[in-house]
């Protein structure tokens, strides 16, 4: 009687309803017939109302003038919503008469339908008239345009209703939480409407799969947690509180990266605004389907924004063989400082700890830094080359050699040394204005790649029959790299360089002109100790404030995004200090070019920042053990 369910795929729907059958049988001591569960779990989009391919969001609260007209509509819809919530619990209970009442059922579904889109579209006329009359203006022509086009929408979904209502065979295929649940969600009916309780496991899927499809999909929807680069859990996450009534309760199995990713800002606002009340970090290998690490939360709907935010957490990311959440007991911690930044779980030690690194000092992000990323070309496999095919185009041409830039990867970085593989850069950054006929010989080994390197985003098919993409489409010139990259005098200044995603956090300092490709991130400065702050962010205070803020990403990689790692808490230490570790840093960078261990010069520098920074011997051992 309680439970209503929905989910777009049928096949699933089926097995829901199957396993309730299997309860009646198996679980209970008297077995009963099953209720019929056609209108309860349905199958469905649960974020969008779809008809036909067209988006119908019904708008169950329009304002209309009070003409006779209307007020007969109005109170034949409320009728028949009242019919509806009437004719499927019947339907539900019965064992006679089940196809005379899913017709009953269907038709009255398709005319509160009717009724609601010709509301809708007497709506639309009434607060979008014709603008500019004979004459309109050409923005008026094109919000014209608009409206018709709005219009003829709703026309033809309406014959295609009516069309569907004379067949009695045609199925109706459309979901809409208000129309199909009016007993528990249309306001018409319901004075408290929506659900006590909400689960489930959403999909986890990135909005910028498949061509950003998705994205396209939902970007107008006005969801609060929507953003470009997300995942749609989020969106799944905002549906769920929207469809709960004041004070109830949501949980939901999800991936775990919206506590710390970027994309998760706006889902972690979002629950702010009502009251989280559990966390369980799961981390992976909980479940052998899935891929991603995952967590648990629940959290209760609130009208208004809670006074306090007060939250039981537990992170057993790291716990194998998890068999009970009893087992953890004394594991759980509070957290009452929640907001749209990163959500940590860490004891009242690590809360404390985490506190005094944070005010060592000021963001790296408010200091006089610069972090960009590498470059961007869009076909690395054109633009990066080996040394031989670089010797080759200077032996043609040795003016060749002025647009060929010495390029690390990401995985050219280690901890205070750079591994220079001898691939180069063709570096015809469009912000640099290279005219590429005084490179010929370049340019002809870039035209080599035919197609495949314009800038057009069109498909095609090459010479051998294989489908194939040109580079998405841009401004640029063909034989530039993809992105401006107006900042490409920084890659000839001091820097420091490090992987966007790494499991070692390494750092290098580099003197030597290097650029990057796009898996690095740069850090230049005018006036910062660069040497001081590589030092810095190789240490194990670092590291540790690293590990608690970014996001893990699987197998405990960290993504080390602008967006997070620009945060990080860089110490203010006096100048003789800084100068101390600075000149450890210049004799590590030695040792690690001549091949010799570094490892007791690297202690000294977690020696001196940890004096430094007012920590309690338990507090250093809380993060050495966290980075073992």
């Amino acid at each position: 009687n309680s439970i209503y369910g929905v989910d777009i795929e049928k096949g699933a729907v089926e097995i829901a309803r199957l396993r309730f059958w299997l309860s009646l049988i198996i679980d209970e001591e008297t077995p009963k017939s099953l209720p019929n569960l056609d209108f309860k779990i349905l199958v469905g989009d649960s974020l969008v109302s779809i008809f036909e391919g067209q988006s119908i969001e019904i708008d169950w609260n329009l304002k209309f003038n009070n003409t006779e007209s209307i007020k007969n509509i109005i109170n034949d819809q409320q009728n028949k919503l009242y019919q509806l919530e009437q004719i499927q619990d019947k339907f539900f209970q019965s064992n006679t008469n089940k196809k005379n009442l899913k017709n009953d059922i269907k038709e009255l579904k398709i005319e509160i339908l009717l009724n609601q889109l010709n509301l809708t579209k007497i709506s639309f006329l009434d607060n979008n008239p014709i603008l500019g009359g004979f004459l309109p203006t050409e923005k008026e022509s094109l919000i014209n345009s608009k409206n018709r086009l709005y219009l003829d929408n709703l026309d033809l979904m309406i014959s295609k209703l009516e069309l569907i209502k004379v067949d009695k065979n045609a199925p109706l295929e459309y979901f809409d939480w208000k129309l199909n649940f009016p007993e528990i969600l249309n306001q018409k009916l319901n004075s408290n409407p929506g659900f006590d309780i909400f689960c489930g496991n959403p999909p986890y899927i990135q909005l910028q799969k498949d061509g950003g499809f998705l994205a396209n999909k939902f970007q107008n929807l006005k969801f609060e947690t929507f953003e470009k680069t997300g995942d749609i859990y989020s969106l799944f996450y905002e549906k769920g509180i929207q469809l709960l009534k004041n004070e109830g309760v949501l949980t939901f199995i999800t991936s775990n990266k919206w506590m710390r990713s970027g994309y998760g800002k706006s889902t972690r606002n979002f629950f702010c605004k009502h009251q989280p009340i559990k966390l369980i970090d799961l981390g992976s290998g909980v479940f052998e389907s899935a891929t991603v690490d995952t967590n648990i939360l629940i959290i209760k709907k609130k009208q208004n924004k809670p006074e306090s935010q007060l939250m039981s957490c537990l992170d057993i990311s790291k716990e194998k063989n998890i068999k009970s959440f009893t087992d953890f007991e004394d594991k759980w911690v509070c957290l009452n400082d929640i907001s749209s930044e990163t959500w940590v779980i860490s004891s009242k030690l690590e809360q404390v700890l985490l506190n005094k690194i944070e005010t060592l000092g000021s963001p790296l992000k408010s200091l006089d830094v610069q972090i960009n990323y590498g470059i961007k070309t869009g076909f690395n496999e054109a633009f990066i080359i080996d040394n031989l095919t670089k010797e080759a185009l200077c032996k043609e041409d040795p003016k060749s050699i002025n647009l060929l830039k010495p390029v690390l990867r990401g995985k050219d970085i280690k901890r205070y040394k750079s591994e220079w593989a001898n691939f180069w850069l063709i570096s015809t950054f469009p912000a640099a204005k290279v005219n590429i006929d005084e490179f010929p010989i370049v340019k002809k080994y870039l035209e080599s790649f035919g197609k495949k390197i314009y800038q057009t985003g069109e498909k095609y098919i090459d010479e051998n029959g294989l489908p194939q993409n040109s580079r998405k489409k841009t401004g640029n010139k063909w034989y530039e790299t993809q992105d401006q990259i107006s900042y490409f005098k920084e890659f000839e200044k001091d820097k420091i360089i490090y992987p966007n995603m790494t499991l070692y956090l390494p750092f290098v300092f580099d003197d030597k002109n290097y650029y990057t490709n796009q898996k690095c991130f740069i850090i230049t400065s005018d006036s910062l100790n660069l040497r001081f702050l590589t030092g810095f962010l190789n240490s194990k205070i670092s590291h540790y404030w690293i590990k608690k803020n970014c996001p893990e990403l699987q197998g405990g990689t960290r993504e080390l995004s602008k967006i997070f790692f620009e945060n990080i808490p860089i110490p203010a230490l006096k100048n003789s200090i800084v100068q101390d570790i600075s000149n450890l840093v210049e004799e590590i960078i030695k040792c690690k070019t001549n091949n010799i261990d570094s490892g007791v010069l690297e202690l000294k520098i977690d020696e001196i920042l940890f004096s430094n920074s007012n920590l309690t011997k338990e507090e250093i051992r809380v993060i050495e053990t966290s980075l073992v």
